[in-house]
C-alpha cells in the first residue's frame, strides 16, 4: 500500500544520483519490500506540483533496527574474477542505497573486510550477507556479532 507523506525538506546533495531513470517503482517496492514516500515540491515554471519520489525502507521511517558488525574472513584467493568482484561491489551498493549499510570498508593489513548494517533482526542481516557473490561462491567465510552501541541516550553503558 502506497503512503503519501508531505514532508518539508531542503535537498542540499542528490541521494538519488546514481539511481538511472525512468525506474519502475511498483518493481522496485516488490522487489525490495520498501515503503514509498512523495515529496511533493512547487515548481515556478509549473501550476501544478512535481513529484519525487523517494524509496525508503522503514529505517527511514523510524521503526527501531540494530546495529550488526560484519566480518568476512578467511579470505580465498584462487578464483576471484572481476565479475564476481563487481557483483559484490553491486551487492553492497544496493544494500546502502536500501538504506542498511552503516559503513563497509577492509582493514589494512588483512584479508578481512567489516561490515555495520542495520537491520531489524539478526537474520534479516544475515540474509544481506548470504546473499553476497563472495559469501555464495566461498572466497570468504563471515562473523556476525550485535553491536550494542554505547551513545547519550544509554548513558555510555553507565
Amino acid at each position: 500500500m502506497r503512503k503519501n507523506i508531505k514532508l518539508d525538506v531542503a535537498i542540499t546533495t542528490n541521494p538519488l544520483k546514481n539511481i538511472k531513470f525512468p525506474i519502475k517503482p511498483s518493481k522496485i517496492l516488490q522487489k525490495q519490500n520498501q515503503k514509498l514516500i512523495n515529496i511533493k515540491t512547487k515548481s515556478k515554471s509549473r501550476k501544478k506540483s512535481n513529484v519525487l519520489e523517494i524509496f525508503s525502507n522503514e529505517n527511514f521511517i523510524g521503526k527501531i533496527v540494530m546495529k550488526f558488525v560484519v566480518i568476512y574472513k578467511d579470505r580465498v584467493r584462487k578464483g576471484l574474477t572481476k565479475d564476481l568482484l563487481k557483483n559484490h561491489v553491486e551487492h553492497i551498493k544496493n544494500i546502502h542505497y536500501e538504506g542498511n549499510l552503516f559503513l563497509c570498508g577492509f582493514l589494512k593489513k588483512s584479508d578481512k573486510v567489516l561490515l555495520i548494517l542495520e537491520a531489524k533482526s539478526f537474520k534479516d542481516a544475515e540474509d544481506y550477507i548470504i546473499q553476497d557473490p563472495l559469501i555464495i561462491k566461498k572466497h570468504y567465510n563471515y562473523d556476525i556479532y550485535e553491536l550494542n552501541e554505547a551513545n547519550e541516550s544509554n548513558n555510555w553503558f553507565l
